[in-house]
């Protein structure tokens, strides 16, 4: 089993879309999704979602998902302790140039770098512009 991607419903559609290219990922497709399909698949009625495909690399999809129906309820408590997905994890090559990339495209970093006890990887958590957390992950 692999992960084949990472949704994440979206308020700011275009917003979230410019700080994902920002961060590398490139526009792959979008497509609008209506009908019963998606209504028993996400177990609502009358859904329309705008689904945009963002890729790293061949492995590594992100959906962003903005409901026009039925509109989506935002969460309060974005801190890593809530219930359902922390956060999400992606491996780069600098975490460095990851941080700066993240807080000029107006994301922000929690706490401060750190290397793993066992001095493999240098690690931290980031928050997008609507507060999903990103693990930022460099192996040494």
């Amino acid at each position: 089993m692999k992960i084949r991607h990472i949704g994440i419903v979206v308020d700011d559609f275009d917003k979230m879309l410019k700080f994902y290219q920002d961060l590398g990922f490139n526009y792959f497709k979008t497509e609008t999704e209506s009908g019963s399909y998606i209504d028993n698949l996400v177990g609502l009625k009358a859904t329309s979602i705008k689904i945009t495909k963002l890729k790293y690399d061949e492995s590594f999809v992100i959906e962003l998902l903005k409901y026009s129906k039925p509109h989506s309820q935002k969460t309060i408590n974005h801190d890593a302790n809530r219930i359902g997905i922390s956060h999400f994890a992606v491996d780069v090559k600098s975490i460095i140039n990851m941080v700066d990339l993240i807080n000029k495209s107006g994301g922000q970093i929690i706490g401060e770098i750190q290397r793993s006890p066992d001095e493999k990887v240098k690690v931290v958590y980031a928050k997008d512009i609507e507060n999903n957390i990103i693990e930022l992950v460099e192996t040494l």
